[in-house]
């Protein structure tokens, strides 16, 4: 699944060039939403292998056919602030974990527009999963060891193995990032002060309506 073009070259890989229309205007063409379609070129673009370039006027989202379309002024302080973030959450991910940048790449599984592939170097390893279909997909594959866990790091999912095995569901045109660590079970310490403050806001709730029915009835037997 490519959604970039790469120079093999000199190992770079992007979406726009000064040669071709604007990659939001090819799908915007095509009825895509120009941010979910974004998020998941940007998360290709810098988890794949190579050098992510970014065209000026990328992040604005630009619009424009063949040059000099492609080429217009770029107003800096427009554009999507959606779109900027997932830009810094993105690139922050790639510089953060060396696998991004420095790992092998392998084709884990795919499902019709959904694929998942994985970036390993040394001791680290990192699933990319993206949906570039109509409808929610799902992926199971091999886990290697039963007491691990993918966590998420774009939608913070948690993915547990089951039966020796990870099942990545998507919703439509969506993608996440996974890395792999300790399965520690249910965090109860995290849960039970959910579990006790929502109880405690039922009592109250509960005693108030008491209350009020009180004085209701004491205000019947007045009148």
């Amino acid at each position: 699944m490519m959604y970039g073009k790469k120079d093999h070259k000199v190992g770079l890989i992007y979406a726009d060039d000064k040669f071709s229309k604007r990659y939001t205007q090819a799908f915007a063409e095509n009825g895509r939403n120009s941010l979910t379609v974004w998020k998941l070129v940007l998360t290709y673009l810098y988890t794949t292998p190579g050098v992510p370039v970014i065209f000026q006027g990328t992040e604005i989202p630009m619009y424009g056919g063949n040059y000099p379309d492609n080429q217009q002024l770029v107003d800096f302080n427009a554009g999507d602030s959606d779109l900027k973030e997932f830009f810094t959450r993105i690139s922050a991910l790639r510089a953060e974990f060396p696998a991004l940048r420095h790992g092998d790449f392998e084709l884990v599984g795919s499902d019709h527009g959904m694929s998942v592939f994985k970036r390993s170097y040394q001791d680290e390893t990192v699933y990319i999963a993206i949906n570039n279909d109509s409808q929610s997909r799902a992926i199971t594959m091999h886990a290697a060891d039963s007491d691990k866990r993918l966590r998420g790091l774009l939608g913070d999912n948690l993915v547990s193995a089951k039966n020796g095995q990870y099942k990545i569901g998507l919703a439509r045109e969506t993608a996440e990032v996974y890395t792999v660590e300790k399965d520690k079970g249910v965090n109860w310490l995290f849960i039970l002060p959910i579990i006790i403050i929502f109880l405690l806001f039922v009592f109250a709730v509960i005693m108030l309506s008491i209350k009020q029915r009180k004085r209701n009835n004491e205000s019947m037997v007045e009148e």
